[in-house]
C-alpha cells in the first residue's frame, strides 16, 4: 500500500460508526481554517477477475469486503449475475462484507454491521429464471439465511415480505445479530449461511474462517495501530482551497479534498472510469450524467464552503464513494450504480421530466 496516499484516506469512517462531532465546533470566523482529519490506509485491488479482499482502516474502524465462495442447491437451481460476475452459473463468488469499530484502549474489534452480497439465487426454466425469494413472497413460503459452524446452526434470519428487497443482492445485519455473526467468522471452523424456503436449502454460501480471522488479526488490526500512531505523530488535515473540479467529478471531487486526497486519486479515477464506461452505455446512465454537470457544481461548491457541509462529504464519502468505488471494482456496477443515485436524490432532488427524459 502506499502509505503517503492512503493514509489520507476514510476520514468519514468516524460517521459510519456513528461517531458525531466529526470536525472541530467552528464559528463562521473559522471556516477558512484547515481541518484535521484522521489518517487512513487501505486496498482497494480486488475485482471478481482478481479476487481480493478489499479494505479502508481508521485508527478507530475499519470497513472491509471479504471473498466467499455460493453455490447452488437443487436441480434447475442457479446463480444469476450480470456479465460482470460470471453471468449464470451454478457456483462462483460472493462477498462478506462488514464494518468493525475498535476500542483503542482495549484494541478489541465489534461488528456494526456485516452483510453477505451474493449473485441472485433463482430457479430456471425454458429460459426464464425466477428468484426463489420473490417466488417465496408471492407464494407465502417463509425464507431465510441459516447459519452454521461446523454443522451447528447458530442463527436463523426471515427474509421477510414487504422487509426485504426480493432483487437486493444484500443481506444485511446490525447489532446483536452482526456481533454473533462476526464473532462466529472468527472462530476455528466450517462457516455457511444456507438460503431455506419451505425447508428446502437453495444456495450454500460458505467462508473461510481461517482466513478471515487471519485477515482480521494480520490486516485490518495492525493497519489501524499504525493509522493511530500516524494520526499523533502527523495529523493529516483538509485544504478547503486545494479542489480542483477539472475532471467533472464534482461531488466525487468535493468528497476526496475533504480526506485530503489529490484529484489523480483511486476513487476519482474508478469512479470516472465507471461514469465514462459502464453508466454512459445506458439511457438512464447518460441522463444521469447530464443532470450531475448541469446542478452538482453549485451543490459541491456550496458543501464544500461550510463547516456543516464538509461534514456532510466527510459522511458521503464513507457511505457513498468508498462502497461505489469497492462494488464497481469488483464489477457490480448495478449496485454501484443505485448507490450513485440514491446520493443525486439526496442532494439534487428528484429528477424533473427533462432530466428523467435524458435530454440536456
Amino acid at each position: 500500500m502506499v502509505f503517503q496516499a492512503s493514509r489520507r484516506r476514510l476520514l468519514a469512517g468516524l460517521a459510519f460508526f456513528g461517531a458525531t462531532g466529526l470536525l472541530p465546533s467552528a464559528t463562521r470566523a473559522e471556516e477558512t481554517t484547515t481541518d484535521v482529519v484522521p489518517c487512513s490506509t487501505g486496498s482497494n485491488s480486488g475485482t471478481f477477475s482478481n479476487p481480493a479482499n478489499n479494505y479502508t482502516v481508521t485508527a478507530t474502524g475499519a470497513q472491509f469486503a471479504f471473498v466467499a465462495q455460493i453455490k447452488a442447491s437443487g436441480e434447475n437451481i442457479v446463480l444469476f449475475a450480470d456479465d460482470a460476475h460470471g453471468g449464470l452459473q451454478t457456483q462462483g463468488l460472493a462477498l462478506a462484507k462488514g464494518s468493525l469499530v475498535r476500542d483503542v484502549t482495549t484494541n478489541a474489534l465489534t461488528a456494526s454491521s456485516i452483510a453477505f452480497e451474493t449473485p441472485l439465487t433463482a430457479y430456471g426454466k425454458d429460459g426464464q429464471y425466477y428468484g426463489i425469494v420473490q417466488l417465496s413472497h408471492d407464494q407465502g413460503v417463509p425464507i431465510g439465511l441459516a447459519m452454521y459452524l461446523d454443522g451447528t446452526e447458530f442463527g436463523e434470519w426471515e427474509l421477510k415480505k414487504g422487509e426485504f428487497d426480493p432483487t437486493s443482492r444484500d443481506v444485511s445485519f446490525t447489532g446483536d445479530a452482526a456481533q454473533k455473526i462476526y464473532e462466529n467468522l472468527m472462530r476455528d471452523g466450517a462457516f455457511r449461511a444456507d438460503l431455506v424456503a419451505g425447508g428446502t436449502v437453495y444456495s450454500q454460501l460458505t467462508v473461510e474462517t481461517g482466513a478471515f480471522a487471519e485477515f482480521v488479526n494480520s490486516t485490518l488490526l495492525p493497519s489501524m495501530q499504525s493509522m493511530a500512531e500516524a494520526d499523533l505523530a502527523s495529523p493529516c488535515h483538509y485544504d478547503p482551497n486545494a479542489i480542483n473540479y477539472d475532471g467533472g467529478c464534482f461531488l466525487t471531487t468535493a468528497c476526496c479534498a475533504v480526506v485530503g486526497l489529490n484529484d489523480d486519486c483511486f476513487e476519482l479515477r474508478s469512479l470516472r472510469q465507471f461514469r465514462d464506461g459502464w453508466m454512459s452505455q445506458f439511457a438512464e446512465g447518460r441522463a444521469q450524467i447530464a443532470r450531475y454537470y448541469d446542478e452538482a457544481p453549485a451543490v459541491a461548491e456550496a458543501l464544500a464552503a461550510t463547516h456543516e457541509g464538509r461534514a456532510r462529504l466527510l459522511q458521503l464519502y464513507w457511505k457513498v464513494i468508498v462502497p461505489a468505488v469497492l462494488l464497481s471494482r469488483l464489477g457490480a456496477n448495478r449496485a454501484a450504480y443505485v448507490l450513485y443515485r440514491r446520493m443525486m436524490v439526496d442532494l439534487l432532488g428528484v429528477p424533473n421530466a427533462r432530466v428523467a427524459a435524458g435530454s440536456k
